[in-house]
């Protein structure tokens, strides 16, 4: 690098290497797929050459499953889903991108983030080792509300505790996602005067109940 003298002692401009990596993904992810790709790229951002062994480690999140780790001059351990390399990285270059082929599972989550970190190299700033890539994945099918509602025999004029049970439950094959809201309406004759039900808001002036959650294929909410 640059040097100046001051004093009659000769100032010699400090220099390292600097790693910093990315990651990102291409195409839409969607429950059940494969083959679905990321991509990691190591750089040298520094002003010194690298130097000795660099590592790079992905941890993938549940839901999804790596079944290809590839990278020119890379060494790749599938297993353990580490690359690992020894030549130089000169200031400003980036080293050949790995590539990391995942499956997804039928129900992963609706929201995942890999993180991949790299290390070694006389890497000289721990700030940029890491990153992170935030994936929406998309349901494989639909949600499909389906609503019950059911009385106990034996009503009769006068009565003061009679009650209805209302069930909601999604039969569809997607996560129905809220806020979700039941509305009742009364026949003349018939007069509210509770609501109730675990998780639900409830709104006695308007027969409403709504709740935020999401609701998992195949289930259903608390009974109202």
């Amino acid at each position: 690098g640059a040097a100046s003298s001051e004093g009659g002692f000769v100032i010699g401009t400090n220099t390292a290497p600097d790693l910093a990596i990315n990651v990102s993904h291409t195409g839409s992810f969607n429950q059940g797929d494969a083959g679905r790709t990321y991509t990691i790229i190591v750089t040298n951002v520094g002003t010194a050459t690298s130097m000795g062994k660099v590592s790079v480690v992905d941890t993938l999140p549940g839901g999804l499953t790596a079944t290809a780790l590839t990278g020119t001059d890379w060494t790749m351990d599938l297993g353990t889903l580490t690359c690992t390399r020894t030549d130089p990285l000169a200031a400003g270059a980036a080293y050949p991108p790995i590539s990391l082929t995942v499956t997804v599972a039928t129900n992963a989550p609706l929201s995942v983030t890999n993180m991949t970190i790299v290390s070694g190299g006389g890497d000289a700033n721990a700030a940029n080792n890491a990153a992170t890539d935030a994936t929406t994945i998309t349901p494989s099918g639909v949600p499909d509300l389906a609503i019950t509602v059911t009385h106990p025999t034996g009503f009769t004029q006068g009565d003061t505790a009679d009650a209805y049970t209302i069930v909601v439950a999604n039969v569809g094959t997607a996560p129905a996602f809220g806020p979700i809201t039941v509305t009742d309406f009364l026949p003349a004759g018939l007069v509210a005067t509770g609501l109730s039900g675990s998780g639900w808001t409830p709104d006695l002036g308007g027969l409403t109940w709504t709740r935020s959650d999401s609701l998992p294929a195949g289930s259903a909410f608390p009974a109202i």
